[in-house]
């Protein structure tokens, strides 16, 4: 199942999780575990959903929730063996998902950023900027790339279709092709370290360590950028048939 922050939603999803459980009559309250896809460290998911589970156990007598940051293969073992009752996970994960597990939907994510609301992601290639070298998608064959995982949607997925339609095979025409894992931060700091010559993240990865302190955009560079005024993050790589729902 899908949660989501936001009061509107919240509230919605409250309402949902008081007809799903009954309340209980024992005295005692009874945990639910929320299991969190942490794209970024697993600290800062704990720190951002903190507040949600905070909002549910008050807000919903009789019961105590719990933020559970995982990775992706946390998240499909803590499922698989019922350790978790709710779920936070990107499209393409609750796809398949629902697939191997028949987990249902409940609702979608609204992010609220100064000035707008945003409910979609894609992905970004990028490289260091004093790679004169790399400009353009073709520019990537004979390098060496880093991705987060082959299962990752902005973090892989989103810009291999995009490579497959220059005629690009990730697999076949770098020099290597690497999947470092979660959290997504660590690939840009591995092409900040010369330790990859281009990286594959998630929108907002970039954006995020910028207002942390941890990077200047200056140092990097958007390969195939493209523009979407209806999108809050300005350095994107590239959108497959448009963005993809939270």
């Amino acid at each position: 199942m899908i949660i989501c922050y936001g009061k509107k939603k919240v509230i919605y999803f409250t309402v949902l999780i008081m007809l799903i459980f009954p309340f209980s009559v024992f005295g005692q309250d009874k945990l639910i575990n929320i299991g969190v896809l942490s794209f970024r460290s697993k600290v800062l998911s704990l720190a951002k959903w903190q507040a949600t589970a905070e909002y549910l156990s008050t807000a919903i007598k009789g019961y105590t929730f719990k933020i559970i940051p995982m990775i992706y293969l946390e998240l499909e073992e803590a499922i698989d063996k019922h350790k978790i009752h709710f779920v936070l996970t990107n499209t393409c994960h609750y796809v398949m998902l629902e697939a191997q597990y028949d987990i249902t939907r409940i609702v979608t994510l609204d992010k609220s950023i100064p000035g707008k609301s945003v409910n979609q992601f894609g992905g970004v290639i990028f490289t260091r900027a004093d790679r004169t070298d790399i400009n353009t998608l073709d520019d990537l064959k004979g390098k060496s790339v880093l991705a987060v995982e082959q299962k990752s949607l902005g973090g892989f997925l989103v810009g291999w279709e995009e490579l497959d339609k220059v005629g690009i095979d990730p697999f076949k025409d770098f020099a290597k092709l690497s999947f470092n894992g979660m959290p997504h931060d660590d690939v840009v700091f591995k092409v900040q370290n010369h330790l990859a010559d281009v990286g594959m993240v998630r929108t907002s990865i970039l954006e995020s360590l910028v207002e942390d302190g941890r990077i200047n955009l200056s140092d990097f560079k958007i390969i195939n950028q493209k523009q979407n005024s209806n999108f809050a993050f300005i350095p994107r790589c590239f959108i497959l048939n448009g963005l993809f729902p939270k």
